[in-house]
């Protein structure tokens, strides 16, 4: 484990809300293996923004599925 991906893993398990931890961490643990360098860079992005702009883009998402 190189030290990125431990810098990446800790701030996507580590929000605030225990409810993105959960899905961070079942992200980290099954899919961020799978992505590409540039996929890897927008996923670290993405963790970098506030919790509450990720959580309404995650809920967003999740509503436009119903």
């Amino acid at each position: 484990m190189d030290h990125s991906f431990k810098k990446i893993f800790y701030r996507a398990t580590h929000r605030g809300t225990r409810e993105l931890d959960l899905m961070m961490l079942k992200f980290m643990n099954n899919v961020f293996e799978k992505l590409t360098q540039e996929e890897r860079k927008e996923f670290e992005d993405t963790v970098n923004q506030d919790d509450e702009i990720l959580h309404n883009w995650v809920v967003s998402k999740f509503v436009d599925k119903l």
